[in-house]
């Protein structure tokens, strides 16, 4: 599932320590926009709340049967929030790789883009790296460069990569807002019918 509204999304760039500090700009490709794996996540867990209530039988009036039926619609639910209030870094950089088709122009291997959720933002977390030079251990490098400011070390791809360059920032979204809303709902009238039905024990 692509960052809500991405079509023809525009991102400028400037960071101290790449591309001699001057601005990038990159657009969203929508042809193959980014996914954002926890909305996905979300999608799953709410189609099999779906799905356990429309294979929920009608005619039936059993309270332990209705029951059962709220507390699986509930724990999915409760899933879906969950899959949207975490971000598991692991499934980021450097373990995953970026895209460099879902924006245009494509997007240079020493730089880094991911989006992800965080409640009703979306996030965005941005890097620049840069690759040793051959016959020039990344360690000697890194040990020069480190005179001068704070290194951070990664193996992405396969490679030793410097961090030159690491933001994150985020805006409220309120298509998300409405969707945190409305699990909170679901998560709600589950309860409430669940106490009710204690009450006819």
């Amino acid at each position: 599932m692509a960052p809500p509204s991405s079509k023809g999304l525009e991102l400028t760039l400037k960071l101290p320590h790449y591309n001699r500090g001057n601005a990038v700009k990159v657009t969203i490709n929508s042809a193959q926009p980014p996914h954002l794996e926890q909305l996905r996540a979300a999608q799953y867990c709410l189609t099999l709340a779906l799905q356990s209530f429309a294979k929920y039988p009608m005619s039936t009036r059993d309270q332990a049967g209705l029951s059962k039926l709220l507390d699986r619609i509930a724990a999915a639910t409760r899933k879906a929030q969950k899959s949207l209030s975490r971000y598991k870094e692991n499934n980021g950089f450097p373990s995953k790789e970026c895209n460099v088709k879902s924006f245009s122009p494509d997007l240079p291997e020493d730089l880094v883009i991911e989006f992800f959720v965080l409640q009703s933002s979306l996030m965005v977390s941005i890097r620049a790296l840069n690759y040793p030079q051959q016959g020039i251990p990344l360690q000697i490098q890194s040990k020069i460069l480190g005179k001068f400011r704070n290194i951070k070390l990664e193996t992405y791809r396969g490679r030793p990569v410097e961090v030159l360059d690491e933001i994150t920032v985020g805006s409220a979204c309120p298509r998300l807002a409405t969707l945190i809303r409305s699990l909170n709902t679901i998560c709600g009238l589950c309860e409430d019918m669940q106490n009710k039905l204690r009450m006819f024990k």
